[in-house]
């Protein structure tokens, strides 16, 4: 799942999704220039929110394929640019994961990773919930759109311009 700003979505439809550098604030910059998807919608709508007097947004469901080679990171590697020239599938290890209890198969043997949130036993990772991240365009294909509208609790709109 990804999220994606509303000024965003033409381009993501008529292209797909491309590598990026993300552009939070956030650990995601552990992936160097990739497409990055999470599992959890908490973490996919960090990336769709666009303000307090906007909160429409979008997620993005997508088939992200990592490949037969998956790295798996727990913590931020010296040098991104070698998974960006191998097009290595990677998976962030984060705090917290979807219970996989509740994973399913969907068509064409596709593992979907929903549910619950729980802890996981990387409590010192700087990720706050799992991430996936590719490097090839052709890795990635949209097949849902759901529009949101966030509610961000205990967010005040300053009105004075």
């Amino acid at each position: 799942m990804q999220g994606t700003r509303s000024s965003n979505l033409l381009r993501h439809l008529h292209k797909g999704f491309l590598p990026a550098i993300c552009s939070l604030p956030v650990p995601g910059y552990m992936f160097g220039k990739a497409i990055v998807c999470s599992d959890a919608a908490a973490e996919a709508a960090r990336y769709g929110f666009t303000a307090v007097d906007r909160p429409e947004g979008f997620l993005v469901l997508a088939i992200a394929s990592l490949g037969n080679e998956i790295t798996e990171l727990k913590s931020p590697p010296e040098d991104t640019a070698s998974l960006e020239e191998k097009k290595v599938g990677v998976k962030g290890l984060g705090k917290k994961k979807t219970d996989e209890s509740e994973h399913f198969v969907w068509k064409d043997d596709i593992k979907v990773p929903s549910g619950r949130i729980v802890a996981s036993e990387h409590k010192d990772s700087p990720l706050e919930y799992n991430e996936y991240a590719v490097y090839d365009p052709k890795q990635v294909r949209i097949c849902y759109l759901v529009g949101v509208k966030y509610e961000e609790k205990g967010a005040v709109m300053d009105t004075a311009e």
